[in-house]
């Protein structure tokens, strides 16, 4: 039997960084200028997760978002259950949260396969909680169905606490 193996090539990671606009000024020529600056924490992070650093030069597609509050919101989630739950060390918050999607089977599709001598498999793939792709009722029943869910992963912590957990690290009121 001969295989022809090819390299797997790598997803490109296409989740968004939002960035706010300010004014600043550049120390070597004190010159003002724009600067786009992390938004907030969950951007921070997200940035170092993806090993970004002053003076590296990135491609990016601009786009103004109509209410980031709800990315922030469920990536202070995803972070939370990577620093804190078994089962989740190591990932980054976005994998983490990817990971609660599937564990829980929210706002998921299910890709069925078969595989000779092994039958049906039927996996879930989480889909995307962009605010672009989800409506806002339907993110808040997600959302309630994944603070349940990391109640059980973040034993000790009922549902009440993560979200003012989730609350306070995301500045969403």
């Amino acid at each position: 039997m001969e295989l022809n193996a090819q390299p797997i090539k790598r997803k490109k990671d296409r989740r968004a960084i939002y960035l706010r606009v300010h004014r600043v000024v550049m120390p070597e020529t004190g010159e003002i200028v724009g600067a786009l600056i992390p938004e907030s924490i969950i951007s921070q992070r997200e940035m170092r997760e993806r090993a970004l650093k002053a003076g590296d030069v990135l491609r990016c597609e601009l786009r103004k978002k109509r209410n980031p509050k709800y990315w922030r919101l469920v990536h202070a989630l995803g972070g939370l259950l990577a620093d804190q739950a078994e089962g989740y060390e190591g990932l980054t918050q976005h994998k983490a949260l990817k990971k609660l999607q599937r564990d829980a089977n929210v706002e998921c599709d299910s890709e069925v396969f078969e595989i000779p001598e092994l039958g049906t498999v039927t996996r879930s793939v989480p889909r995307s909680l962009s605010f672009d792709e989800l409506d806002e009722q339907a993110f808040d029943a997600a959302w309630a169905q994944m603070v349940k869910h990391a109640s059980v992963a973040l034993k000790g912590l009922d549902e009440e606490t993560i979200q003012q957990l989730c609350e306070s690290v995301s500045g969403h009121e």
